[in-house]
């Protein structure tokens, strides 16, 4: 089976290692970088970018929205909580934007198997039409 690659966006070396670590237990194949990206998104295949949200707020929006206009690939924004602050910068983020409570290696499966599918439908959709 090929392994879809997933791109971890922080500047927390032990969240990278704890994500890292999960993820290759699902058979993803992991890249990971901090805010100079965008050179690894134009020569690598990412199915999704994984932006785990260490603080209620997210660093680097203006970056992220840049990155997100200029690739089409989907968000999944980690979070242990939400305020309603953090909740409405998401919301300024361009589609396709997903954010999931932080939690254990199941539930991480279950939220990047709800992403693959919904974007899968939605650029298959895109195609037709």
């Amino acid at each position: 089976m090929s392994r879809s690659q997933i791109l971890i966006i922080s500047q927390h070396t032990p969240t990278i290692n704890h994500l890292t670590a999960l993820l290759t237990e699902l058979d993803y194949q992991v890249l990971s970088a901090g805010v100079g990206c965008s050179e690894l998104l134009r020569k690598e295949i990412v199915m999704l970018i994984l932006y785990p949200i260490q603080e209620q707020d997210i660093a680097y929006l203006s970056w992220i929205q840049d990155i997100s206009r200029k690739h089409c690939v989907p968000y999944l924004f980690l979070s242990s909580s939400l305020s309603p602050s953090l909740l409405e910068e998401i919301k300024t983020l361009p589609p396709p934007v997903y954010c999931a409570k932080m939690g254990n290696k199941d539930s991480l499966y279950a939220y990047l198997e709800i992403v693959k599918y919904h974007f899968s439908k939605k650029m298959s959709n895109d195609k037709k039409g």
